[in-house]
């Protein structure tokens, strides 16, 4: 098996336009998953597949909010989602708009959850 780098989730790093982001937060969830920024078809089928296949926004959301560490801790709890994602072998390119989308409609709904100011300035 092939080692892959970790590099830490960081919310500078996501390409995500603002518009888009604010669009998804503000928007229903109908559960298929390329209505999240950043999932395109390669990413719903690398989802789907393995062990923990993920065919739904709901599942997402379910395995984001499984992955939160048992004490409250925003860089922890997103690096955790952010490496799962490439465990599942989601683009690079994609990784971090990923989970800031997720971590930040998950916030709208669980205040606490996700605190993009936690993260240091340097990337």
């Amino acid at each position: 098996m092939v080692q892959v780098e970790r590099i830490p989730f960081h919310p500078r790093k996501s390409v995500i336009r603002d518009e888009t982001l604010a669009e998804f937060i503000r928007a229903g969830i109908t559960g298929t998953l390329t209505e999240v920024p950043g999932i395109g078809v390669a990413t719903k089928k690398a989802l789907a597949e393995g062990d923990e296949p993920i065919k739904t926004t709901h599942q997402l959301f379910g395995k984001f909010l499984a992955l939160s560490p048992d004490e409250p801790d925003c860089e922890e709890h997103c690096n955790s989602f952010k490496f799962w994602l490439q465990d599942k072998n989601v683009g690079n390119g994609q990784l971090n708009s990923i989970v800031e989308a997720i971590a930040e409609k998950a916030q709208t709904w669980i205040p606490g959850v996700y605190d993009a100011d936690t993260f240091k300035e340097k990337v």
